[in-house]
């Protein structure tokens, strides 16, 4: 990850990290839904043996899981917000999966990874950067990263923001979690966070980014609402 313009760290706090797991659930239509089928496309292209960046590692969902699901697969989770590895460091430790999960502090570019990974994840990550670049060099980070032939899988928010398309989808979102969760004001709150601090682009441009970054057979298997799935391959 490189470091966005608003403060991820700081919407990360301490409180919200710990209650990360159940909020994110009523915010997120087809969460677990979506982590089942990320986890199912990374065990249809990785051997029984195989390395898994996971850029965004966050309280530790996708990490454990690969985990204790396969037995064969060292996986390194990245994320610069400390209180949200917190949870996960206390997950791998409760699940003794300390010598097949390495956890990183801080933004990708300053991962030292001793060798290419099998596959990679940036889920629900992108969306907090600028299209200024900062897109772009994320996933050039991730595709250095990566063996040729490697799996991405990306999940994002997307959009062009003022389009009919947007504007529907957007309430749509908005009705729901106002449904969901019983703070309405905080929704208020986060739905203005959304418009103001959220880089969307539409799928045309995420699809460029891909191309333009080194990966090929790019194909879209999720989309609920606003929020867009990619798998993509690194070119030789």
């Amino acid at each position: 990850m490189e470091k966005p313009d608003f403060d991820v760290l700081q919407h990360f706090d301490s409180e919200k990290s710990s209650s990360y797991d159940q909020e994110i659930r009523k915010k997120i239509p087809g969460y677990e839904a979506l982590h089942d089928l990320v986890h199912s496309l990374l065990k249809q292209h990785l051997g029984r043996e195989a390395k898994v960046l996971v850029v965004g590692a966050g309280t530790g969902q996708e990490v454990i899981s690969y985990a204790l699901e396969n037995p064969g697969w060292y996986i390194v989770g990245v994320d610069p917000a400390d209180n949200m590895l917190d949870v996960a460091s206390q997950k791998v430790a409760s699940n003794h999966l300390e010598e097949r999960v390495s956890l990183h502090s801080g933004y990708l570019n300053s991962l030292k990874a001793p060798s290419p990974f099998d596959a990679a994840t940036v889920l629900l990550v992108m969306h907090f950067l600028p299209d200024d670049g900062e897109k772009q060099s994320l996933l050039m980070e991730v595709a250095q990263r990566l063996k040729a032939g490697a799996k991405l899988i990306l999940v994002d928010l997307e959009g062009s923001k003022g389009s009919p398309e947007f504007e529907i989808l957007f309430k749509l979102w908005k009705d729901y979690q106002l449904e969901k969760r019983s703070d309405k004001d905080d929704v208020e709150k986060d739905f203005e966070h959304i418009l103001k601090d959220i880089g969307f682009v539409p799928q045309s441009r995420i699809e460029e980014l891909l191309r333009q970054t080194g990966f090929s057979k790019i194909q879209k298997f999720f989309q609920s609402l606003l929020f867009g799935g990619y798998m993509a391959e690194k070119l030789p």
